[in-house]
């Protein structure tokens, strides 16, 4: 996608070289094309993501502006069936726009500071290097009109699930945010142990939960109004896929505490 991108996009004179390496997690991909790059400058876009035609021009428009040596386009969820819609929905929200990595240019001098990405993490280690940036140069600074687009959600629910338990456990492997994450999971946790222990008062939570989850936080999420579009089916399946994901966030999250090492795709 990003080769076709620039076959259609080109700057005169310029070039594009793919890099193959086989099983690379997204930070040993990135690694590689840091190490490999012969400009001061590093544009990063991850598999999936469909740039606008003007995506790249537009960050250095916005660098010219701010005098910035990073900065962050957005990106805009959206997606086109019933069940990504609702997985959009219950994810980042249908037509959100959220500043993010892969939107995203820096000199190659904030490397130099910051460090390349962890190679062992399927995902977080986006956040983790992040993280380690803003300690250095400050809040994110955001060009409003560099968009890339985003909405190759998983079309079923069994494998929303997988990818969820996956990328939580690995979220938790590499010591992300584990206290807020653990309050959520704490609650979802008491929320199913009390349906064992009073079924009527357990599904009563359960179903105060799925509610807020499948039904109140896609409206929180989402500007698009109504969310659904043209497919009111992806409400229902919301209100099943909230509970789903959030389940096989919480086995993540349990596998990830008890993993003593980065843990396998």
């Amino acid at each position: 996608m990003v080769v076709d991108w620039w076959n259609s996009t080109a700057w005169e004179g310029g070039g594009c070289r793919v890099i193959s390496c086989p099983g690379a997690l997204p930070g040993a991909g990135r690694n590689a094309g840091i190490s490999e790059a012969e400009n001061p400058w590093i544009a990063f876009l991850d598999a999936g993501i469909q740039p606008d035609a003007y995506w790249l021009e537009q960050l250095f428009r916005c660098l010219n502006q701010q005098s910035a040596i990073g900065l962050f386009g957005l990106c805009q969820f959206s997606a086109d069936t019933p069940t990504t819609r609702a997985i959009c929905a219950l994810s980042y929200g249908c037509g959100s726009l959220l500043p993010v990595l892969p939107a995203s240019i820096f000199n190659t001098e904030v490397f130099k500071q910051v460090g390349l990405f962890a190679a062992d993490f399927r995902a977080g280690e986006d956040i983790l290097w992040l993280n380690a940036y803003e300690k250095i140069y400050g809040p994110r600074k955001i060009c409003l009109d560099a968009v890339v687009h985003y909405r190759h959600f998983p079309n079923d629910l069994r494998q929303a699930a997988k990818k969820w338990f996956t990328y939580e456990k690995h979220v938790v492997a590499a010591k992300i945010d584990r206290f807020s994450t653990a309050a959520h999971m704490l609650t979802l946790f008491t929320i199913i142990a009390s349906v064992l222990i009073s079924p009527a008062i357990g599904f009563s939570l359960l179903s105060i939960y799925a509610i807020a989850r499948g039904i109140i936080d896609p409206i929180r999420r989402s500007p698009t109004w109504p969310w659904w579009g043209n497919f009111p089916k992806a409400i229902g399946i919301a209100l099943l896929g909230g509970i789903l994901l959030d389940v096989s966030k919480l086995a993540g999250y349990l596998a990830g505490l008890f993993l003593k090492r980065p843990p396998s795709v």
